[in-house]
């Protein structure tokens, strides 16, 4: 199986490679390697090389610099999606490709599951709703993984900057109005590789038949004031050198940013667990294990 993996040094990227290497013939590209957004580039390189699977972990992901980098964020999240389908589909190729709950207003408040409207309230959840949407138009053998508050060792995040604050500050000031299923890198690509990895004698049949819109995210919902607290926590006997000595719930409005942020964003991940037949892990859990990683 020749497998060609799209932002190799992302959080997800960078996580799932070692996994994808004993999966079969695996190329992996970046922006270093191959730009994206340049249709015709990237419709060449996939005629060359003729992927059985893509595995798209790459994404324009700054929120905020996306409500005036306009452009470059849909040609990252709906152009070159658009383009990789469409040329799959000339040879019967699949694609797995990563979305975000930043599709959802944050309306609902409480967990969203597939078949909810979309209906999001900020410019890179407009551009990665159009992945989505130019995906589907083009049909196929694709599965869209909509994940939630993705975090990993190594990148700036909202936990290295819980750890980064803790260490430096006293007092920790953390929104408590936005509320979602943080999800672990590891653990996505995990579950990514776990799919390929079970079902490679029938993939191509198993991903036509089950072609969608899939939620795989941390399961639960908490507020980012109380993961702040539970990072905290878990790091409070760690040996770790640590200056805070509280966290303070704030709004949003306290600190205002370009992009509207929905404040509830929780993902329902049954369809995922029910179709995969896994048990995804609880967003506290993945935390415990990922924290490890991030003080060595």
């Amino acid at each position: 199986m020749r497998i060609l993996l799209f932002g190799k040094n992302g959080q997800v990227g960078r996580a799932i490679t070692p996994l994808l290497l004993p999966l079969g013939d695996l190329a992996c590209m970046d922006y270093a390697e191959l730009d994206i957004t340049d249709s015709d580039k990237l419709r060449e390189m996939l005629r060359t090389l003729k992927p059985d699977v893509i595995v798209n972990a790459s994404a324009y992901t700054n929120v905020d610099l996306a409500e005036t980098e306009k452009e470059p964020a849909w040609k990252v999240n709906a152009e070159a999606p658009r383009v990789m389908m469409e040329e799959l589909n000339q040879w019967n190729g699949a694609l797995i490709h990563y979305s975000t709950d930043y599709v959802f207003d944050g309306s609902k408040h409480k967990p969203y599951v597939e078949d909810d409207v979309p209906n999001p309230i900020n410019e890179y959840g407009r551009s990665k709703l159009g992945g989505e949407e130019l995906i589907r138009e083009a049909g196929g053998r694709y599965l869209i993984l909509r994940t939630s508050w993705v975090y990993a060792e190594g990148f700036k995040n909202f936990v290295s900057s819980i750890l980064h604050w803790a260490a430096t500050q006293e007092i920790l000031k953390v929104v408590d109005d936005q509320i979602g299923s943080p999800t672990w890198a590891t653990m996505l690509a995990e579950q990514t590789a776990g799919l390929l990895l079970a079902r490679q004698k029938n993939l191509f049949d198993f991903m036509q038949e089950h072609a969608g819109i899939y939620h795989c995210a941390g399961m639960g919902a908490v507020s980012r004031y109380d993961f702040a607290r539970e990072v905290l926590s878990l790091i409070s006997g760690s040996g770790l050198k640590v200056k805070a000595t509280d966290v303070i719930p704030v709004r949003s409005s306290d600190f205002p940013s370009p992009a509207l942020r929905p404040g509830y964003s929780a993902l329902d991940c049954a369809r995922f667990e029910n179709t995969f037949r896994v048990t995804l892990p609880a967003w506290d859990v993945s935390l415990f294990h990922a924290l490890p990683r991030f003080q060595r």
